[in-house]
């Protein structure tokens, strides 16, 4: 018997090579294939499924690359995400009509599109362009966030 497994498992591998859309068998065709074949129905799929992987590194399939690190950086880590919003915010909402302006901690957040999650440990590397009092922070524009600092301190 193992001799004519494999004698029909180089058959279906040649089945293979011929047709790319063989490993999707169809019920009809894979019982047909395991009669011609004289072998059951179930040993078909299992050969099919295990030819699989040597499928996928055929001249014919794509593989479609993202980028690099920086690519992949840039699309899923926070610690590249995160600041990025923060200094397109600052560039965005802290001017207004061209001049330099400020705003509420929070409402900066949501403009920025960052959770309340991940914000402080983000927006803490952005000091320089905060000022507090009495618990409530401030961003405001650089050229005026010294200001700003004075104002709150007298």
């Amino acid at each position: 018997m193992p001799v004519k497994n494999e004698e029909a498992r180089k058959k279906f591998d040649e089945l293979f090579k011929i047709s790319p859309g063989f490993p999707e068998l169809k019920k009809s065709i894979a019982r047909k294939i395991a009669i011609d074949l004289n072998v059951n129905e179930r040993t078909l799929y299992k050969w099919a499924k295990k030819f699989k992987p040597t499928m996928q590194t055929s001249n014919r399939m794509v593989i479609k690359c993202k980028g690099g690190i920086d690519d992949f950086r840039a699309r899923y880590d926070d610690s590249v995400i995160i600041p990025q919003l923060i200094q397109d915010g600052i560039e965005k909402y802290l001017t207004l009509n061209g001049e330099p302006a400020w705003m509420i901690d929070r409402d900066f957040r949501e403009a920025c599109g960052v959770a309340i999650t991940k914000w402080r440990r983000y927006a803490d590397d952005f000091k320089h362009l905060q000022a507090s009092k009495d618990g409530q922070t401030f961003w405001g524009h650089p050229n005026i966030i010294d200001e700003m600092r004075k104002a709150l301190n007298r």
